[in-house]
């Protein structure tokens, strides 16, 4: 699921639950310098895309639902 999101072995991907349909998602780099012989390299993710797979796969079903997505601080604020 997250490598077809856009993930690889280079990033962190972590989840925390807030309440009833509500999950704060940590994504980190942890690539360095050393990775990419100095080159620098954007990764893209589809943040919503995995909402949505998440969703269904968790509920086991998919039904007509909304995902609403916001970016946060660092502290989560």
């Amino acid at each position: 699921m997250l490598e077809t999101n856009g993930f690889n072995g280079e990033m962190k991907f972590e989840m925390f639950m807030m309440g009833r349909n509500s999950i704060l998602v940590r994504v980190e780099n942890i690539a360095d310098i050393f990775n990419s012989n100095g080159e620098v390299i954007f990764q893209q993710v589809n943040i919503r895309e995995l909402a949505n797979q998440l969703f269904v796969y968790v509920n086991d079903c998919y039904i007509d639902f909304t995902v609403d997505i916001e970016e946060l601080s660092l502290t989560g604020n």
